[in-house]
């Protein structure tokens, strides 16, 4: 039955509270008995929300992997990455006493999301600039961290009148003779 209609919840002269219908309430063609849906079983809602916790941490666990946002976290061998827009330092860094080893780098556009600029500004998407890795090798190789402006200072520009930015994949690896031997250290920065 209707919560409107159980009686003794609105006995007559108790029509002024706010709950209760008015007198001709429940009467004529237009009534509905209106009542709340039954609630899910409580095993349902359990596995919802299990498989929602799941969904969270491994949604937490894949972006980590893949974009960079745990230094100290990742285990060895695990690719780094890190990109900063035109203008912009780019931070490479390695916990303890490892040190960079870059894999991967460019300085240019090679997406329309990334590092957002006037339209015009972002329509060349390929744009690459082939020295990049080794310039960033120079910069970076065999140190614990590293510091680099994505610009003009330290790069040539690949594609003047586009907005470009510095994308760095690189490693963290235990200092060896035989690394700096393959990776020359650069200049200081």
């Amino acid at each position: 039955m209707d919560q409107w209609l159980e009686p003794g919840r609105c006995a007559p002269g108790r029509w002024a509270r706010p709950w209760c219908p008015p007198a001709d309430a429940g009467q004529g063609p237009l009534h509905r008995t209106l009542s709340a849906p039954d609630p899910p079983p409580a095993a349902a809602m359990a596995r919802l929300a299990a498989v929602l916790w799941s969904l969270c941490i491994t949604a937490v666990l894949v972006t980590s992997a893949t974009q960079g946002l745990s230094r100290a976290g990742l285990p060895f061998g695990l690719m780094r990455r890190e990109l900063a827009c035109e203008g912009y330092p780019i931070e490479l860094r390695c916990p303890g006493s490892d040190v960079i080893m870059v894999e991967n780098a460019n300085y240019g556009r090679t997406d329309d999301k990334i590092c957002d600029a006037d339209p015009f500004q972002m329509e060349n998407v390929q744009c690459y600039l082939p020295d990049a890795f080794k310039i960033m090798s120079q910069r970076c190789n065999n140190r614990t961290q590293c510091v680099v402006v994505a610009g003009s200072d330290a790069f040539p520009d690949p594609c003047p009148g586009t907005y470009k930015y510095l994308e760095v994949q690189y490693d963290c690896v235990p200092y060896t003779t035989e690394a700096s031997s393959r990776h020359p250290r650069g200049t200081p920065i």
